[in-house]
């Protein structure tokens, strides 16, 4: 499955920044994204990021923190390139994360396996994911009877406290109501078990 993320759709739902603050959540958005994907590679085989604009006037492309970061240049908008790329690979398993129902609407019409989720609703799962997989590692971390010393000096350090601290920002439902949220944002396919393929992977 690929995962098309309309960027800047899922980045006001959930930042309410802008200027310069803005820029340095997007570095922190797509770093969020990147650790998502690391810990879904088994299902999920790629991870796209759509914006518009960028700093030039045609299409740039490049991989940041494992995922594909696609800037739509001043001649199209990100919702161009994201319908061109699925009527290009439309016999692909797709999920497209956005609210923009107009966008919905001619990916659906794009490809054959397209299956949409909602900005907020995907976000609280990368959210989820990261944390619950950090989590995970830490706990395994001490039975093994390690004991890391941290550097409160250390920018690396520094960064990833303050990306734990973004996440755990963002109100996050208790697990039995985001399962029922997720499963509302996933919208029907014409074909059916397509939804149902997806929600296994996510």
């Amino acid at each position: 499955m690929i995962v098309l993320v309309d960027g800047y759709n899922v980045m006001k739902m959930v930042f309410s920044c802008r200027g310069q603050q803005f820029r340095m959540e997007k570095r922190k958005f797509i770093c969020e994204i990147g650790k998502y994907f690391k810990i879904k590679s088994e299902t999920v085989s790629q991870v796209i990021l759509f914006f518009d604009g960028g700093l030039s006037m045609h299409m740039m492309r490049e991989v940041k923190n494992g995922v594909v970061v696609m800037h739509s240049g001043q001649r199209m908008s990100a919702d161009d390139v994201i319908i061109e790329y699925v009527e290009k690979k439309k016999n692909k398993e797709f999920l497209l994360v956005t609210n923009d129902r107009g966008l919905i609407k001619l990916s659906h019409q794009a490809g054959k396996y397209v299956v949409c989720m909602d900005s907020d609703a995907f976000w609280e799962l990368v959210c989820k994911t990261v944390i619950m997989d950090k989590q995970t590692t830490q706990s395994a971390s001490g039975l093994s009877g390690e004991i890391k010393k941290i550097d409160h000096g250390d920018e690396s350090v520094s960064n990833e406290l303050d990306a734990l601290m973004m996440i755990a920002s963002v109100n996050l439902p208790d697990k039995d109501e985001n399962e029922h949220s997720t499963r509302d944002a996933l919208h029907k396919r014409r074909k059916k078990g397509t939804a149902a393929s997806v929600i296994k992977k996510i």
